[in-house]
């Protein structure tokens, strides 16, 4: 029994949460790249030594794995009706209705087989 007017905002619905969040991880951001310019890195290969390269490698992974990722939703994406009944056409309005169907159907196929065998 939830009232309507207790409705409980979380940290992150407030817009002003959200836009200090994201400015103090760009921020945070900008710094480490900026950083990687003033420390001396030990590299061990040639490639190492451009500047910002862990954070152009770290970009490049994530996008490959945000491609990779869509390539896999559409590999295991279910249809749209996957948890409707496949016997029922109209759809039920909660999961009670559609265990109720289903029971209801199993009892009148259970009840009619028992007549025929009399």
């Amino acid at each position: 029994m939830t009232n309507s007017t207790d409705k409980q905002t979380h940290l992150f619905d407030r817009p002003e949460v959200v836009k200090w969040t994201l400015r103090i991880f760009y921020s945070s951001c900008i710094f480490l790249v900026l950083i990687d310019f003033l420390i001396h890195r030990h590299v061990e290969t040639s490639v190492e030594k451009v500047p910002a390269f862990y954070a152009i490698c770290g970009l490049i992974a994530c996008i490959v794995f945000v491609l990779l990722a869509k390539q896999l939703r559409k590999l295991l994406m279910r249809g749209k009706d996957y948890y409707e009944s496949p016997m029922s056409t109209d759809e039920p309005s909660s999961n009670n209705t559609l265990l109720s169907n289903s029971l209801d159907e199993r009892q009148n196929t259970e009840h009619n087989n028992n007549g025929d065998e009399r």
